[in-house]
C-alpha cells in the first residue's frame, strides 16, 4: 500500500500488443475507480530463448518487485515464457504473504482465471462450415505439444467428425504459432505433395493466418473471400461522425481530427471482409465491398461490430467528448452496369435515418431528401475527393474479376 491507494502488481510480457494492451487498460481504469493503483513490470520479449542473452536481461525487471508494498498480484502467465521466472514470482508471493491471480496458466496454490477459446474455436470452425458451406478444410495447428494447440485440433477434428467432413493427419499441419514454420508447412502442402488448394484453411493464431492469407494472395487467390458469380452482391456504407463542429468549438480542430481518424479507424476494424474504406470529405466515408449473398447478417454485424469498437474507444479514451458516428446501408446484386451513385444516395439516406432515430426523432422525407442534397453539394466542392470515391467501381470489379478462394 502506498499513501491511501491499495497496490496491485501485474507482471506480463509485449504489453505493447493489442489484446494485452486491451486487457491492461480497463483493468487500470476499474483499479483507479476502486481506490487501487497497477504497478506494471513488464518485458518486452517472451522469454521463450532460454539462453539469449537479451532476454534475460529483459527477464531481470521482475527482481525489482518490492513485494512487501502490493496488496495483491496478477500475473499473465502465459504471457512469461520462463518457468523459473514464474516459479519465482509465485514463490515470493507466497513468502510475503500477497495473493497471487494467474490468468490463462493454472498455478497451484494461485487464484486462477483461464479464457474459454475452446468454445470459441469451435463457433469459428461451425461458422466456416454452416456459413461459407466449406466442405475441405485444412487446419494450420501451434506447436505439436502445446496445450492450446493441442485444444484447437481436438475441436477441429470434433467438428469434422460431427459434420461428417473427412479430415485425415495430413489435412493438419504445424506451424509452431510463427512465420517461418508456417511457410514451410504451406510449401509442403501446395509444392511438395502438390495438393489442391482446399475450401477454407483454419489457423490456431493470427500470426499464421496472416501468413497463410499472403501465401494464397501471392498466388492469386481472394482472401477471405469464397464466393462466386451470382452469388456476388455490392454493398456500400456510409458514415457521417457526429457532433464535429461542437467537439471543434468546445476542445479545438486537434480534437476534431482525433475524433475524424477515431471513426476512421473503427470503419477500417469493422470492416474484416476485404471490404475498401474511404474518407471523402471532412465527417464523411463510405465503405464498399463485394461479398457473398449468403451474408444475410452482414449489416448487422458489420454495425454490431463498429458501434462496440467506438463504445470501447469511448471506455479508454479519457476524453471530455464522446466520439459517435451514424452509418447507413445499401446492397444490391452485383452486376457490371450498376450504378454506384445510386447506391451511395439509398446508403446516405439511411445514414440520415439512423441519425434522426439515435436523436429519438421522427425523420420526414423531405428533410432526408435535402440532407442528401447537402451531401451531394459538399461532395462537388471536394471533387478530388469524390473522384477517388468514383475509383471505387473499377476497384470492385478488379475485386470480381480476380481469382476467388
Amino acid at each position: 500500500m502506498i499513501g491511501k491507494y491499495k497496490i496491485i502488481g501485474v507482471c506480463l510480457s509485449r504489453i505493447q500488443e493489442e489484446d494485452r494492451l486491451n486487457c491492461i487498460k480497463p483493468l487500470n481504469e476499474y483499479a483507479c475507480a476502486h481506490g487501487y493503483r497497477l504497478l506494471i513490470f513488464n518485458a518486452f520479449e517472451d522469454l521463450y530463448l532460454q539462453d539469449n542473452i537479451n532476454q534475460i536481461g529483459e527477464g531481470a525487471v521482475f527482481q525489482l518487485i518490492q513485494y512487501e508494498m502490493l496488496d495483491a498480484l496478477i500475473l499473465f502467465g502465459e504471457t512469461i515464457k520462463k518457468q523459473e521466472i514464474r516459479d519465482m514470482i509465485q514463490e515470493n508471493c507466497r513468502r510475503y504473504q500477497v495473493p497471487l491471480l494467474c490468468i490463462d496458466l493454472y498455478m497451484k496454490g494461485a487464484v486462477n482465471f483461464s479464457f474459454d477459446y475452446a468454445n470459441t474455436f469451435e463457433a469459428l470452425c461451425r461458422h466456416v462450415i454452416k456459413d461459407h458451406h466449406a466442405k475441405r478444410i485444412f487446419m494450420m495447428a501451434g506447436l505439436q505439444e502445446n496445450r492450446f494447440s493441442q485444444e484447437r485440433v481436438q475441436v477441429f477434428r470434433k467438428v469434422m467428425q460431427e459434420e461428417r467432413l473427412p479430415v485425415s493427419e495430413g489435412d493438419i499441419a504445424y506451424g509452431d504459432f510463427w512465420d517461418q514454420p508456417t511457410l514451410h508447412a504451406l510449401e509442403e502442402w501446395f509444392t511438395v505433395q502438390k495438393r489442391d488448394i482446399p475450401d477454407a484453411i483454419v489457423c490456431a493464431n493470427d500470426t499464421m493466418a496472416i501468413v497463410v492469407s499472403k501465401y494464397l494472395q501471392d498466388r492469386g487467390y481472394r482472401v477471405p473471400e469464397d464466393c462466386r458469380g451470382k452469388d456476388l452482391r455490392i454493398v456500400i456504407i456510409s458514415a457521417d461522425l457526429d457532433g464535429l463542429k461542437t467537439i471543434n468549438d468546445t476542445y479545438g480542430h486537434t480534437e476534431g481530427d482525433n475524433a475524424i481518424k477515431t471513426v476512421g479507424r473503427v470503419l477500417m476494424a469493422s470492416a474484416i471482409q476485404g471490404e475498401v474504406c474511404a474518407r471523402f470529405g471532412g465527417d464523411e466515408f463510405s465503405v464498399a465491398g463485394i461479398i457473398s449473398e449468403r451474408y444475410s447478417s452482414y449489416y448487422e454485424s458489420f454495425q454490431r461490430r463498429f458501434r462496440d469498437y467506438l463504445h470501447q474507444y469511448n471506455q479508454v479514451s479519457n476524453k471530455p467528448y464522446l466520439v459517435e458516428s451514424s452509418i447507413g446501408f445499401c446492397m444490391e446484386p452485383y452486376t457490371e452496369d450498376i450504378s454506384l451513385d445510386n447506391l451511395i444516395k439509398i446508403a446516405d439516406a439511411n445514414m440520415y435515418q439512423d441519425k434522426i432515430a439515435r436523436k429519438n426523432a421522427p425523420a420526414k422525407e423531405q428533410e432526408v431528401d435535402v440532407w442528401i442534397r447537402i451531401r451531394q453539394y459538399r461532395s462537388r466542392i471536394r471533387k478530388p475527393d469524390w473522384g477517388r470515391l468514383h475509383n471505387l467501381k473499377q476497384i470492385l470489379q478488379n475485386m470480381h474479376t480476380t481469382k476467388s478462394v
